[in-house]
């Protein structure tokens, strides 16, 4: 079951860019096609890697899960997006 965007602190009455993002596929953003989805978070993840402050760069360790994305099926790396998401 999706949540609406202001379950995750979003507010749409705030923000022109929720507002339009609800207005186009609407409170749970359910109306998005998969590619949009992914893109999009491929999108923020740069966004937020790019403008990081923190000067350590990426470790080994994560630039081998990288290396290695290509073993899991397409329900695995949604899964680790999912559980990835809950440390951000």
């Amino acid at each position: 079951m999706t949540k609406p965007v202001g379950f995750f602190g979003l507010s749409p009455e705030k923000n022109q860019l929720i507002q339009a993002m609800v207005n186009e596929w609407g409170n749970d953003l359910s109306g998005m096609n998969e590619n949009d989805v992914a893109w999009l978070i491929s999108r923020i993840g740069h966004d937020l890697w790019m403008g990081s402050d923190d000067e350590s760069g990426i470790s080994e360790d994560a630039e081998e899960v990288s290396n290695r994305l290509h073993e899991l099926t397409r329900q695995e790396k949604i899964q680790l997006i999912r559980a990835l998401a809950q440390e951000a």
